[in-house]
C-alpha cells in the first residue's frame, strides 16, 4: 500500500469513529435523562438552564445536576411524567429535612437510592421547571 492509502484510512477510520462515538455514546442532558429515569423530553419544548457535573477521577464519586426550563407545559406533558412512579411534590417539602422553598407544591419527583448513592428527578409544574441530581458515593 501506499502512504497516501494508508493516510486515507487513517482519516477514514478517525471519520467513522467519532460518526460511531457521537450517534451512540455522546452524553447529552437528554440521554442522561433517559438512561437514568427512562424519561424522555422529545415531546416538550424546553431548554436546559443549567448543567453541572463534578467527579472525582479516580474512585468515581461525585454528583451531576441539571435543571431543565419548560417554555410551555401541555396536559400530554403532564400526564407522560405522571405515568413513572411518581410522589408529590407536596410530600417532598414535608419529609424531607432539606430546604425546597424554591419548589412549589404542584408537581411531581421520582427518588431512587442504591447503597450510597441516590437519583432524584423533580418536575415543578408550577415553575415550569425540573431537576436531574444524583450522587455516586
Amino acid at each position: 500500500m501506499t502512504k497516501k492509502k494508508i493516510i486515507l484510512l487513517v482519516i477514514l477510520g478517525i471519520v467513522i469513529s467519532a460518526g460511531v462515538y457521537f450517534t451512540f455514546f455522546w452524553r447529552t442532558p437528554e440521554r442522561i435523562l433517559k438512561s437514568t429515569f427512562d424519561i424522555s423530553l422529545k415531546e416538550f419544548d424546553y431548554t436546559i438552564e443549567s448543567f453541572e457535573e463534578q467527579w472525582i477521577p479516580f474512585n468515581g464519586n461525585g454528583y451531576l445536576e441539571m435543571v431543565i426550563k419548560f417554555n410551555e407545559l401541555t396536559q400530554e406533558n403532564i400526564d407522560y411524567i405522571k405515568e413513572f412512579d411518581v410522589r408529590s411534590l407536596s410530600t417532598l417539602k414535608q419529609s424531607s429535612g432539606h430546604s425546597y422553598k424554591h419548589l412549589s407544591d404542584e408537581g411531581y419527583y421520582i427518588y431512587r437510592e442504591e447503597g450510597n448513592d441516590f437519583y432524584i428527578f423533580i418536575f415543578d409544574i408550577k415553575n415550569k421547571k425540573a431537576v436531574l441530581y444524583y450522587r455516586f458515593m
